[in-house]
């Protein structure tokens, strides 16, 4: 029972750290390249993890290429999409459609894994997809395109934790092995994908327009420093997510992620009372 709640804290611990570092990232690094950043936090967790394994914290092993790459591409997805949420939306908004990934996570495992929730529960969801509507009015900045990418980064996370959960069940892998193991897929994938970041909207006309001239003309030591830093509480992340999914399941996952809300809307920016307002009504339907 206690390996849980450790788990469980050293998620929320993460997570809130590197929603507030990223949007620092995109705001004032200017460094609005979700993609991009994605595939840094790949690279750096992967080499964090070989070394780890160098100095003998787990053992290394060889998985399927194909289960490799499938959770590649859908960890990819997740977070090429929850990111572009952040940086097109307000941290309010962004927790705020976050709890979609709950509602969505149930229907998928209902479709694909054939589990049953019970009734009180299905009422709860219900009840909590009112109040991101609520929220989703009230926010005055929230674009169409912002709520659009928030629907997809909602389903991204939702597949994410599910095939996190049913690789680590199938292939008997702790969740440093299988890091180690797929990271070199992701960071390649998004390598190449990179050049979609140019096609968001730039909500500030003083962002670069692609990443080589942020590094030619906006790059300083600092923000440097500040991007590696993302990678890093990014690895922290990733292994807190696996460790909590492995430990619980993905669902569980969703619901620690409404103590995560909670915390960063407190420190997030432009966060109104009439959304605090919604998260209360929100998360007031899970007991």
């Amino acid at each position: 029972m206690i390996l849980p709640i450790l788990y469980s804290l050293f998620n929320i611990g993460t997570v809130v750290c590197i929603v507030v570092v990223n949007k620092t990232v995109f705001q004032v690094a200017g460094f609005q390249f979700p993609t991009l950043l994605v595939g840094i936090h790949c690279g750096i967790t992967h080499i964090g993890l070989r070394v780890a394994a160098l100095l003998g914290a787990f053992e290394r092993r060889k998985f399927p290429k194909r289960a490799l790459i499938v959770l590649a591409l859908s960890f990819i997805g997740y977070n090429v999409a929850s990111l572009a949420n952040l940086a097109l939306n307000t941290v309010g908004f962004y927790q705020i459609s976050k709890i979609m990934a709950t509602p969505t996570t149930m229907a998928l495992e209902s479709v694909w894994l054939g589990k049953k929730f019970p009734r009180d529960m299905r009422y709860a969801v219900g009840v909590m997809c009112v109040g991101v509507g609520l929220a989703t009015v009230t926010d005055v900045q929230a674009t169409w395109i912002g709520g659009l990418i928030a629907i997809v980064a909602a389903m991204g996370a939702a597949q994410s934790y599910i095939f996190i959960g049913k690789t680590q069940h199938d292939l008997g892998a702790s969740s440093n092995q299988l890091l180690v193991a797929y990271t070199p897929y992701c960071f390649v994938f998004l390598m190449l994908l990179s050049p979609l970041d140019t096609l968001l909207p730039k909500k500030n006309p003083n962002i670069a327009d692609n990443a080589m001239i942020w590094i030619m003309e906006r790059m300083t030591f600092t923000k440097s420093l500040l991007v590696i830093f993302s990678g890093c509480i990014g690895l922290l992340v990733s292994l807190s997510t696996f460790l909590l999914i492995k430990e619980t399941s993905p669902l569980t996952y969703n619901i620690v992620g409404h103590a995560k809300t909670i915390c960063i809307l407190v420190s997030g920016d432009s966060t109104s009372l009439e959304i605090i307002l919604v998260v209360h009504f929100t998360l007031a339907a899970f007991p």
